[in-house]
């Protein structure tokens, strides 16, 4: 097998193992209503993000964007974006504003509740700023 072919299959890999976690994440989080789901993958950055597209195979307009990788998986409801690229600066938004919750829940008078919850919001806000500078990266956009 030749380097390509072994690169190749590695991103076969890697892409099926985050279909099978947005799957997962949608069955964890009772996105699909029925025994049926549908999905596609919709843009990768090989081996460190992953957007995908998933829906309820009897009702296309329960649909959700879906994302993984090396972030924390997530979701948005698919009519939020029309492209991977607006789901992701939606998946930015969405945790700068999680961030922003958890930041004053850390002002709780509990010392081991601050720690907690400052450690969550500051690893939120670091994924959502690196999240964003790919989203402003139009070569990355190019073919989607």
């Amino acid at each position: 097998m030749s380097e390509q072919d072994n690169g190749a299959e590695q991103l076969k890999r890697w892409v099926e193992s985050q279909f099978q976690n947005m799957g997962r994440h949608a069955a964890e989080n009772g996105l699909i209503t029925s025994d049926k789901a549908e999905g596609r993958p919709a843009w990768a950055m090989p081996g460190k993000l992953f957007i995908g597209r998933i829906w309820d195979a009897e009702d296309e307009s329960n649909a959700w964007w879906v994302i993984s990788g090396a972030v924390r998986s997530d979701h948005l409801q698919a009519d939020v974006a029309d492209n991977p690229r607006d789901a992701l600066r939606h998946f930015c938004l969405k945790w700068q504003m999680q961030n922003a919750r958890l930041e004053k829940a850390s002002e709780s008078d509990h010392p081991a509740d601050q720690q907690a919850w400052t450690g969550i919001g500051e690893n939120l806000a670091a994924q959502a700023e690196a999240l964003y500078q790919l989203v402003e990266q139009d070569s990355l956009w190019e073919n989607t």
